[in-house]
């Protein structure tokens, strides 16, 4: 199977996972909106946003894993290269991000704190992934072309000017 169709297949099962079936099941598990009126539609509005951005951010890197990379996201079938382009020229992390994000929208858009605690989980664990896993294995993988990439760029958010 090639690199591009498991990407796919991995994004596809991903998405349905966590930032689909867990959200819904934390959401009917106790929480309701709360608010009415024009609040509720600006605040459903930008949470929309959120989502649909946090979404492509993922989607764009899950896409470039795969063509630049000639893998998957997956620590089981990770890409063969290095990706430094996109959306990773500014951080390190940008799928996680980007599914952070996707989180925060989902838990602006009902209202729900219990979603906001499920996206602040859902980061605490990628980093310590990140961190305790990830970081190693591509400084083992790609050796001194990551040390200078990881000097050189923040793990969660850019720099500014």
């Amino acid at each position: 199977m090639s690199p591009t169709v498991k990407s796919i297949l991995f994004a596809l099962v991903w998405i349905a996972v966590f930032l689909v079936g867990i959200p819904w099941l934390v959401y009917y598990a106790g929480e309701s909106p709360q608010f009415q009126g024009l609040w509720e539609a600006t605040r459903q509005f930008c949470g929309v946003i959120l989502f649909a951005g946090g979404l492509l951010l993922s989607l764009v890197c899950v896409g470039l894993l795969a063509v630049r990379g000639k893998g998957t996201p997956a620590p089981f079938d990770p890409p063969q290269r290095f990706v430094p382009v996109g959306p990773y020229r500014w951080i390190r992390n940008p799928m996680v991000l980007g599914n952070v994000l996707a989180l925060l929208g989902y838990s602006l858009y009902f209202n729900s704190l219990a979603l906001l605690i499920y996206a602040l989980i859902f980061w605490l664990a990628a980093h310590l992934f990140i961190v305790f896993y990830e970081e190693r294995d591509l400084q083992r993988r790609f050796g001194e072309e990551y040390e200078q990439y990881r000097n050189s760029t923040p793990r969660w958010w850019p720099r500014l000017g």
